[in-house]
């Protein structure tokens, strides 16, 4: 039986031209399977690494160490096993399990891939014989002695009658070391370490040393600039010569050679930059390195010969503030350009004035003459509403303004939407495309904000950002200020990255069978605005989108926000009341995406498919703020946190946006725009 394994997301699919996952396997109990794994990967099927190695097996659970029955080395598994006819001992119809494929690449991490399967009781019982036993890879004593099987692990016990079969340990016949040929001469050490404690005397040695640094010798002498603190004594004063010192109209380099010979030992030496040297005796007397420094110290003026009579500035700038009187004048001006001249001003009516413009305020009369005109291929009327209408009129322009307002004057616009004849008032004007500066952000009560473009990462803390197509994904983080990130800790059930998937964008995808994210937040609101950018592969009775819960209840008893419904016709849904309440006008096309919107007002649920509504249905939940403790993306949620068996999401989430309050139709309608806009779908 041939298996096909997409590489990419490590689901079961149909055939190698199909990407539709297998749902799940109908084997028959005693049959023998020959199992042939096969890769696909973007519908095709690709050749199998060398040296990559397979097991198939079936298991009653996923977290089972124990199975059912176990392929052998050429790939044949065989259901007769007496582990499996234990569980028909009852006479059931069929038996449920998990038929689980075991991947091993070179160079990679183990891989798995799991499917459901149904064991249909329809076999004639007769003299099939006995079962075969359960699968044991542990090795028996004859493995052990034989030393030819490298499948089965061995246990202590075994190893050591391996040992004795082959003529060594207590078991086995001694050997005497001078009837042992072939011995080597001498047996050096390999190369190995030994911490310090094994090494005798060792660490008493280490001790008495000194640790590592460089040190001076006991006796030693230091240059005078090393001596910076402390006091000298008297007698280690250098005594100087007693002589008028030599002042230089410069620094040492330009001591003319006049006073070069005025230098003797101990000569002070004074520069034009106040610094005083004393010669030492020897070296150039023009080099610093023949003086010792003194500390600076400014000579007084009259002592500085040669000096110049006048000093002439240097090219330099000044700030307008350090002119005096300066800011003021420049005040007292009109600034730069072509103004008509006092005569042409008198001959306003006759002589031509320079070229200038006016802003529209300064002209008389504009404004007014302007609000009378309306211009455009046959527009005849202008209105001011709040929403455009479901059919506007291809003659009207429309002004639109926020809800509640009642007059253009009273109200700062907050649109406008020119509708030209093409395209529905619904999503709010054919001709205008959208706002391109609108953000998520822009509206307030923003709870969470998650978008696949961005913030995927490898690890549920830390990790770097998932980028190549078919990368797990363990964290998305949400992109509002409340960091409710959602994050998935169990390596096999983490949803992967679909790499320009739609409109050049990349989403994430679920296989429908164990992938999963969480997030453990409080979140507290009366009402909800919920957005869901999302594509259904498989479609089952009842999938998860979005769910949320309250301490200690299920996601549907409270209320549960996004689900798909209906295998046979797809459609969008919320509940609550342990219930089923609102379902969508319009079905699902399967591997479309479509936008879902979820509106949660306290007491009626009403959702939206790419902008078009459903009915409206009533909660009668108590009228208080829903108190959110957990949510969940591609699975419903259990009473106690787990997983309601049978509604992990078979396909793709792009983005998802909340608010905890109930957006306006004009707010609804401005996020559906921007949604639709950037990920390419039609409303």
């Amino acid at each position: 039986m041939k298996f096909y394994i997409d590489l990419a997301t490590r689901r079961f699919v149909r055939g190698p031209a199909s990407s539709i996952p297998l749902e799940r396997l109908f084997l028959k109990r005693r049959d023998k399977i020959d199992v042939e794994v096969i890769f696909v990967e973007k519908s095709a099927i690709v050749a199998t690494p060398t040296g990559t190695s397979f097991s198939t097996g079936l298991k009653t659970n996923f977290s089972d160490t124990a199975f059912l029955a176990l392929s052998d080395a050429d790939g044949l598994l065989d259901l007769y096993t007496t582990a499996l006819e234990a569980l028909f001992a009852d006479d059931p119809a069929s038996v449920s399990a998990y038929l689980e494929v075991k991947t091993s690449r070179p160079g990679e991490e183990t891989r798995t891939s799991t499917l459901g399967v149904d064991i249909e009781n329809s076999v004639i019982l007769g003299d099939e014989g006995s079962p075969a036993a359960e699968v044991s890879l542990k090795a028996t004593s004859a493995d052990a002695t034989a030393g030819v099987s490298n499948e089965k692990w061995m246990t202590p016990l075994r190893v050591s009658e391996a040992i004795a079969a082959l003529g060594g340990g207590s078991g086995g016949t001694a050997v005497n070391w001078t009837t042992l040929t072939g011995k080597p001469a001498s047996f050096p050490p390999s190369s190995h370490t030994h911490p310090i404690n094994e090494v005798t005397g060792l660490q008493t040695a280490l001790n008495s040393k000194q640790a590592a640094g460089s040190y001076a010798a006991s006796t030693h002498t230091h240059d005078a600039s090393a001596i910076t603190s402390g006091t000298l004594s008297i007698d280690r004063i250098p005594v100087l010569p007693s002589q008028a010192p030599v002042v230089v109209n410069g620094l040492l380099a330009s001591i003319p050679s006049s006073q070069e010979s005025s230098i003797v030992t101990g000569t002070v030496v004074i520069t034009s930059d106040g610094k005083r040297y004393v010669y030492k005796g020897t070296g150039a007397k023009t080099s610093a390195e023949s003086y010792i420094i003194l500390a600076d110290i400014a000579p007084s003026w009259a002592s500085i010969s040669d000096k110049p009579a006048a000093f002439a500035p240097t090219a330099h700038a000044h700030l307008v503030s350090e002119i005096a009187g300066l800011q003021g004048a420049l005040d007292a001006k009109q600034p730069a350009g072509s103004y008509a001249s006092a005569a042409q001003g008198a001959k306003a009516d006759t002589a031509s004035q320079p070229g200038h413009i006016h802003a529209r305020a300064d002209v008389t009369g504009l404004d007014s003459a302007l609000a009378t005109k309306i211009t455009g291929s046959g527009v005849a009327d202008m209105q001011v509403v709040t929403a455009l209408p479901s059919s506007p009129s291809p003659t009207t322009f429309y002004i639109v303004i926020p809800s509640g307002a009642t007059t253009a004057s009273a109200v700062t616009l907050g649109s406008v939407s020119l509708f030209t004849g093409s395209g529905s008032g619904g999503g709010g004007g054919g001709g205008g495309g959208g706002d391109t500066t609108f953000s998520p952000t822009s509206l307030t009560s923003l709870a969470l904000w998650l978008d696949a473009t961005t913030g995927l990462y490898s690890a549920t803390t830390g990790g770097s950002l998932v980028t190549t197509n078919g990368g797990a994904i363990a964290r998305w983080e949400d992109r509002s200020t409340n960091a409710r990130h959602f994050t998935q800790g169990t390596v096999n059930s983490r949803p992967v990255l679909s790499t320009a998937s739609i409109n050049g964008k990349n989403t994430i995808s679920f296989d429908g069978t164990d992938d999963f994210l969480d997030s453990l937040y409080n979140r507290s609101y009366p009402a909800q605005s919920l957005f869901v950018v999302f594509s259904i592969f498989a479609a089952k009775s009842t999938s998860g989108l979005f769910s949320e819960s309250e301490s200690g209840a299920s996601d549907i008893i409270t209320y549960l926000p996004a689900m798909q419904r209906g295998s046979a016709i797809p459609l969008i849904a919320s509940a609550a009341n342990g219930s089923s309440d609102a379902l969508s006008a319009n079905n699902l096309i399967l591997s479309t995406f479509a936008i879902g919107t979820f509106t949660h007002t306290g007491t009626q649920i009403i959702n939206y498919l790419n902008g078009v509504a459903a009915s409206a249905a009533v909660d009668t939940f108590p009228a208080t703020n829903r108190e959110v403790v957990r949510a969940r993306l591609g699975a419903r949620i259990n009473s106690t946190g787990g997983i309601v068996q049978g509604t992990n999401l078979s396909g793709s989430i792009a983005e998802v946006i909340a608010y905890d309050r109930l957006l306006t139709t004009a707010e609804r309608q401005q996020v559906e725009t921007y949604l639709g806009t950037k990920w390419g779908i039609a409303l």
